[in-house]
């Protein structure tokens, strides 16, 4: 019987030995990272003009954020890696360091939702960033952006051109 307890001891120990070695102590240190590739200045493409409209039914332009880099996202609420982004984005929107104003846009032609209801999703989840939507005001801006696949992000420089771009959820950027 003792024999057999130490043999279980000896299968314990390996497994306790085993998994220290190969679960991270720290997190932070096995964090994802999104790394976006900033696009060389004499490479890059203007922007697109565009008009969205906010929860209040006004205007939001594009040319409202002259002079600001600005990170543009393209959502919705029935999209998973969208829905994952989302506490990301909303800890970016109240980061003083970040470089980059956040215009999220949403796709609300292909929500089942209301825009109502998608502002109260945005409330309920105590997300902080401004949401407009994209429904035509002004032509729709994921055809003028050729936006194919959702989440997609665009960061546009000071000066009005495009300076990178990504698709999917972003988590913890890097930019290269």
């Amino acid at each position: 019987m003792s024999k057999k307890y130490a043999i279980y001891g000896i299968i314990g120990v390996l497994f306790l030995t085993i998994l220290y070695v190969l679960v991270p102590e720290n997190n932070e240190e096995h964090k994802v990272v999104t790394k976006i590739t900033i696009i060389e200045k004499e490479e890059r493409v203007a922007a697109k003009p565009f008009e969205v409209l906010d929860v209040n039914g006004n205007i939001v332009k594009l040319s409202d954020y002259k002079g600001k880099k600005v990170m543009v996202n393209f959502w919705a609420t029935w999209c998973p890696p969208c829905n994952k982004e989302m506490p990301y984005l909303s800890e970016l929107s109240q980061d003083k360091e970040f470089e980059y104003e956040i215009l999220t846009i949403n796709f609300i032609e292909t929500e089942q939702k209301s825009k109502e209801e998608v502002e109260n999703y945005i409330i309920e989840k105590g997300y902080k960033f401004k949401i407009t939507f994209d429904d035509g005001a002004k032509g729709k801006v994921a055809d003028i952006y050729n936006i194919n696949s959702i989440p997609t992000t665009l960061f546009i420089d000071e000066d009005g051109y495009i300076m990178a771009s990504h698709i999917g959820a972003l988590e913890n950027i890097v930019f290269e």
